[in-house]
């Protein structure tokens, strides 16, 4: 492969962290900025008559565009990050926002055993990522893999990413 491909790829893999990342962005918006839809704890309350809801295995992602749908203003850029990641398939799509999301990120801290006092950083790794999205630690990472090459290759069609 030569250099001038290698650059490219980097350069596009740079632009679609940066659109997922935008994506997040977008949907990590709080209701305030698009006026409230939420259910009030005390309804959710009475509709499960008390009961904790069993959990559906959804992960929300699926929603995303939705969501974003409703926040106007978003700059043009924004717009088109949420257009490229939309033309990944649904799977790919939760593979590379979970991946960007957590990776390297801190999962939980414990105590020490052997020092008292001192804290272990637990980090999100891909079987834990994987876990959460209720898939194969091999699943997740050819989703990962496949979808940025997707994304790559719509940033960048000339490219070759192989080669």
């Amino acid at each position: 492969m030569s250099d001038d491909n290698k650059r490219r790829i980097r350069k596009a893999k740079a632009l679609a962290e940066q659109a997922i990342d935008r994506v997040i962005t977008m949907m990590a918006s709080s209701d305030k900025d698009a006026g409230w839809d939420g259910t009030h704890p005390l309804g959710a309350f009475h509709e499960f008559q008390g009961h904790r809801p069993e959990r559906s295995g959804f992960s929300g992602v699926d929603k995303a565009w939705e969501k974003t749908a409703v926040l106007n203003d978003w700059p043009e850029d924004f717009l088109k990050a949420r257009d490229l990641l939309q033309s990944l398939r649904g799977s790919y799509q939760r593979a590379v926002i979970y991946d960007r999301l957590f990776r390297g990120y801190t999962r939980r801290v414990a105590r020490d055993p052997f020092h008292p006092g001192q804290a272990v950083h637990i980090r999100w790794t891909d079987a834990a990522i994987a876990q959460e999205i209720g898939i194969t630690e091999a699943a997740f990472r050819q989703r990962v893999s496949r979808g940025y090459r997707k994304l790559i290759l719509q940033l960048d069609p000339g490219l070759t990413t192989r080669g």
